[in-house]
């Protein structure tokens, strides 16, 4: 779970100079991109993809999210207003794994677990950068 006091800020912004203030770095590279639903698309694709985690390690948790996405605090680097069916993938790279990661939608006013249907629905990125641990007082 997260210290007290600790949040993580979504960073749009990917150079090092550029870090905000009262953030730290992440030991490694949790990257999050931020997608607008706009709809099914025409053709019909399949495939498979990787199951999603519910913990990435260092506070990185579906549940510790979507505490922060859903209450007043701060989440993102830039205005923000979500819009129905917006996803939020997070991610990191693993030794074992190509990829460990977990995707959380917004729905009825609410973030949740799950995402849109990754072959068929026609996204646009909103954003997309680096998560870094962000200190309150």
């Amino acid at each position: 779970m997260c210290t007290p006091g600790n949040t993580y800020l979504f960073c749009s912004c990917t150079g090092i100079n550029r870090r905000p203030k009262n953030t730290r770095e992440m030991p490694v590279d949790y990257t999050w991109k931020l997608t607008k639903y706009l709809g099914q698309r025409e053709r019909f694709l399949m495939g498979k993809i990787l199951p999603p985690v519910t913990d990435l390690d260092n506070g990185i948790t579906v549940e510790a999210i979507l505490h922060q996405l859903n209450t007043s605090m701060t989440t993102f680097d830039f205005e923000y207003i979500p819009s129905e069916r917006d996803c939020l993938n997070i991610s990191i790279p693993h030794p074992t794994e190509r990829i460990r990661y977990f995707s959380l939608i917004y729905q009825d006013g609410v973030w949740r677990k799950g995402q849109n249907d990754a072959f068929n629905a026609k996204n646009e990125i909103i954003a997309k950068g680096k998560i870094r641990k962000h200190h309150t007082n």
